[in-house]
């Protein structure tokens, strides 16, 4: 396992939320500031549009099937701060489909790697508060409240790299397959240094494979996911939306 150090900044406490919720007509905001906002709405938006276009008929079924996307994205990526969080697919009460985010911002130099691997269970307990948002009965102030009480998990940072190779940028998204999440953990080195090798900290996301190959899908890449990219999130065919999909048992690839 690579050395990551635990900042000792700490994000404000309480889970902000965005989106859509079953038991709600609109969209809802807590404790997110408007330069997460911006960028977050925009790029949700644009993928809803693009992802229903692309897979026409087969969209709602993908949507409503998708898992549930952890995130670690670096300062810069939706304002200033780094962020965590959960994308859930989500629909609001007259049935228009959006997903629902609950996140939390970190420290600028937080590493998006080194907090992933560090905080399983945190992004566990945070996807049964996202799937507890999906029942229509839902006590929203009560649970905005729970939210709300929650912190972030340990900021880490990663280790000054070992040599002095000069990073290849690459716009191209890497996608890894776990076996589970225990071997996600285990190569959580070698994704550091795929990430290393971009030169700059990568939005990481993570979640469950299909369900015909079972395990964890790791996706990098130096910006949010595009069209194509999202497409796969929701359907979990990689190979169709042009992804390569590499399976970890060993060096993973650096671009």
């Amino acid at each position: 396992m690579p050395c990551w150090t635990q900042l000792n900044a700490r994000a404000a406490v309480g889970i902000g939320l965005y989106g859509k919720l079953p038991g709600l007509g609109d969209f809802v905001r807590r404790r997110l500031p408007g330069e997460f906002v911006a960028v977050w709405d925009n790029w949700l938006q644009r993928m809803v549009k693009c992802s229903r276009e692309a897979l026409a008929h087969d969209w709602l079924d993908a949507y409503l099937s998708a898992p549930i996307w952890r995130f670690a994205l670096p300062a810069g990526i939706c304002g200033s701060s780094a962020w965590v969080g959960v994308l859930v697919p989500s629909v609001d009460k007259v049935g228009r489909y959006f997903p629902l985010t609950l996140a939390i911002n970190m420290p600028i130099d937080t590493d998006p790697v080194g907090t992933m691997f560090s905080a399983q269970r945190w992004f566990a307990a945070l996807e049964q508060y996202g799937l507890a948002a999906l029942n229509q009965r839902l006590d929203f102030n009560a649970f905005d409240e729970r939210l709300g009480r929650i912190g972030a998990p340990d900021a880490m940072a990663a280790a000054d790299a070992a040599d002095d190779t000069l990073p290849i940028p690459s716009d191209k998204a890497i996608c890894l397959h776990f076996a589970d999440e225990q071997s996600a953990i285990g190569h959580a080195g070698e994704v550091l240094a795929a990430q290393t090798a971009r030169g700059r900290p990568c939005c990481l996301w993570e979640a469950a494979a299909a369900e015909d190959e079972g395990g964890r899908v790791v996706m990098l890449a130096e910006r949010l996911p595009l069209e194509a990219e999202f497409c796969a999130m929701l359907t979990g065919r990689w190979a169709e939306h042009g992804i390569n999909k590499h399976s970890v048992a060993g060096a993973l690839p650096s671009r």
